[in-house]
């Protein structure tokens, strides 16, 4: 594969479509500002579209991921061709590149703890949760098991108004209920929990990770806000591709994994119930073997081995039933 190649290929999950809601959105705002040439109608309509259009953006976050990277595309990419003019400067910063994904690829396919962070930045794989107001955190226990604590927008991620159509077509704007505002707050940040998994898991080679959602919450003895964990989740690979992103409910797909946590808030305070989160240990089965990148390249040559001398050596000749004892005449 050229570098060309490779290069496109690696830009394919930074340009991936954005979901019909986030576009949408942005269409929305641009009619918002030209209301003033509404009827009051119609900007009644759009005002109860704009809200409920930014409600189902926060509630679909988790709909958008990146696809599987694949690192053996830069590790065995071609280096890029040297140009025949005198122009150098483009082929050195090309070359410069080359090197350096091609060393991110081999480091990362070896389990180095240090590359996989190194891969987080180089990819900008969060880009939504930061815009967001989230701020993420990772630390890789081992080649097969990345956590992250994500700190989610507090209560005024989502909105305390609810927006609606009257019968006449007119504007109505109530308080959002209790209940409803902290159903949303659930989804929202169950949301967040998934889409940081699957980006995870779509860019590293690991097996599992472990996310633990971070909120902001007032503590009555001190009148302080305080971070707070209120759900911690372990997300096994093969458990997280077997859910439809499309169609899920955010809450409710928490009952897949072990966790802790559910986001709720006490009735006694209105604060969120606080977990001890997650660690390795917790996780069931043994920690995987650790192979560097030798060891499987050297088993990869054993059995490389193993089947061309079986394909190669005569098979000792074995006289069929029908040669032992042939039929009579």
């Amino acid at each position: 594969m050229s570098w060309d190649a490779a290069k496109e290929r690696m830009e394919v999950p930074r340009q991936r479509d954005e979901r019909a809601s986030l576009k949408r959105q942005k269409e929305l705002e641009r009619m918002l500002k030209g209301q003033a040439k509404l009827s009051s109608q119609e900007q009644a309509r759009l005002e109860v579209e704009a809200f409920e259009n930014s409600m189902a953006v926060l509630l679909s976050v988790h709909k958008d991921a990146r696809p599987k990277f694949d690192w053996m595309g830069p590790l065995s990419a071609l280096p890029p061709h040297i140009p025949m003019n005198s122009n150098l400067a483009p082929y050195e910063q090309e070359r410069s590149e080359w090197e350096k994904m091609r060393s991110l690829a081999k480091r990362v396919l070896a389990g180095e703890e240090k590359a996989y962070g190194e891969a987080l930045r180089e990819l900008s794989v969060f880009g939504e949760l930061y815009t967001l107001g989230s701020s993420i955190a990772c630390r890789v226990h081992h080649p097969k098991l990345i956590e992250c604590e994500l700190k989610v927008n507090g209560r005024d991620a989502i909105p305390t108004e609810v927006k609606s159509l009257t019968a006449a077509e007119k504007l109505s704007v109530k308080a959002m209920p209790k209940a409803r505002f902290h159903e949303f707050y659930q989804d929202y940040v169950c949301s967040c929990v998934l889409r940081v998994a699957r980006e995870l898991l779509a860019l590293l080679p690991v097996d599992s990770v472990i996310v633990t959602a971070i909120v902001s919450t007032l503590q009555p003895s001190t009148g302080m806000n305080v971070d707070t964990p209120v759900l911690s989740v372990a997300f096994p690979r093969q458990a997280l591709d077997r859910l439809d992103f499309a169609r899920l409910d955010p809450s409710d797909s928490m009952e897949n994994f072990t966790r802790r946590g559910d986001v709720l808030t006490s009735r006694k305070s209105g604060e969120f119930v606080a977990i001890v989160p997650l660690k390795p240990e917790d996780i069931a089965g043994d920690e995987p073997a650790q192979l560097n990148l030798t060891e499987v390249l050297n088993r990869v040559r054993d059995m490389h081995a193993k089947i061309s001398a079986r394909l190669t050596r005569p098979e000792p000749y074995s006289p069929s039933t029908s040669e032992v004892n042939p039929p009579a005449p």
